[in-house]
């Protein structure tokens, strides 16, 4: 990661990154990979709940009402 005009901004301040110590650069660096890292897993989970209303309503399409059951029914026969 190249730290030139690199910033950190908190509370509104901005931080120059490349005047971090070295401990400050490498935690920082850590903070930008943990950030993508939960940005990546945020789409993951929005494409997964897509394919999950998707699902439902393939398996919905299938329901037929001889399929119908109580709650009970389906317990006993687990």
């Amino acid at each position: 990661m190249s730290e030139g005009n690199v910033a950190y901004v908190l509370d509104d301040v901005s931080y120059e990154v490349s005047k971090f110590t070295d401990e400050g650069k490498i935690v920082f660096a850590r903070l930008v990979e943990v950030q993508q890292d939960i940005q990546s897993l945020t789409r993951k989970i929005e494409i997964l709940q897509a394919a999950a209303i998707t699902l439902n309503v393939r398996v919905k399409d299938q329901l037929t009402e001889d399929m119908k059951t109580t709650v009970q029914d389906a317990a006993e026969a687990s």
